[in-house]
């Protein structure tokens, strides 16, 4: 049986900024664990991973009621979800809370009489919504509308990489090293996430939701081949046929010969690999190859003069 309570985070105790896990103080609402249920409306400890923690805010909280060693009863959860307000009185509360920046409970009244029980999709619908509310300005109406948008965002994006198949610990991972390219990985670029996991892992993610023979796909799996030759073999470049037969391998992509080359002269083009002599090397390693070719040129002719100076 899955186990869930409702509630409000109050206080954070303690916070990891590197994994986002938190122990803190949660009030219970709402639960169907027969150990919680004494503890309706009392703080109780509460233990997760959670990016983004916002007190105040209504969640729903999965996982299990446990004893601690040392730090007595506590509920672990391994999900969550921000519980969107429903019902007038529900969408009042949020609106005049300090989640929803220009509003206040004024304004925040005006907008439920006017929109009911619809008012936080009229809001998300269109901006301009807002202005028919009496005394609402632009300015402040897109304040309200950022705001309910924002508080929304981080709860969307934690779903959408848990339906794909990462784990909490691996979407908190994202959000703290990748925000600043999430609408590209939203999008499908997983591979974007290669400085963070295994290749192999985000490729398998990829397959089971992505077109397993893309264009994005092919192109990172020809880069990941030639990684693969390198730290097989030691090669600081390939030959076309052995990069063509270590895709096959690794990745069971089979391409024409035509898609082959177009993907090649693609990579080329975005400086990603330079082809060189019916050479192909990872950008990367043909210019550490240079540095590394220039130096020994120097110290060999260094030793030459003072050979010669003797």
């Amino acid at each position: 049986m899955d186990y869930y309570i409702k509630g409000k985070f109050k206080k954070i105790i303690y916070q990891n900024s590197e994994n986002n896990y938190v122990v803190t103080l949660f009030r219970v609402s709402e639960t169907n664990d027969e150990n919680v249920d004494k503890e309706i409306y009392k703080l109780i400890n509460v233990t997760g991973i959670i990016p983004d923690i916002k007190l105040e805010a209504p969640y729903l909280l999965k996982g299990s009621y446990q004893k601690h060693p040392k730090y007595s009863w506590q509920f672990a959860f391994t999900s969550f979800e921000l519980i969107k307000p429903e019902g007038k009185d529900a969408i009042y509360e949020f609106l005049a809370s300090p989640f929803v920046e220009g509003c206040g409970k004024a304004t925040a009244e005006k907008i439920v009489e006017t929109f009911g029980d619809k008012a936080l999709d009229k809001i998300k619908e269109d901006v301009n919504n807002l202005l028919i509310i009496k005394g609402m300005t632009a300015l402040k109406a897109m304040k309200i509308y950022n705001s309910v948008l924002s508080y929304e965002k981080d709860d969307f994006i934690i779903k959408h990489f848990l339906n794909l198949g990462f784990s909490m610990d691996d979407v908190a991972k994202i959000l703290s090293k990748h925000n600043f390219d999430m609408e590209a990985i939203m999008e499908g670029n997983l591979y974007l996430l290669k400085d963070i996991f295994d290749f192999k892992k985000i490729d398998d993610i990829y397959v089971n939701n992505y077109d397993k023979e893309s264009d994005l796909r092919c192109q990172e799996c020809i880069l990941n081949s030639m990684l693969q030759i390198s730290f097989n073999e030691g090669s600081t470049y390939y030959t076309i046929e052995e990069i063509y037969r270590a895709l096959n391998a690794l990745f069971n992509i089979n391409l024409s010969s035509d898609k082959f080359l177009n993907h090649l002269e693609y990579l080329a083009k975005k400086e990603l690999i330079i082809i060189e002599n019916k050479r192909f090397y990872l950008t990367k390693y043909f210019f550490e190859e240079k540095i590394i070719s220039k130096n020994l040129l120097n110290i060999s002719k260094n030793k030459l003069k003072k050979i010669t100076n003797l």
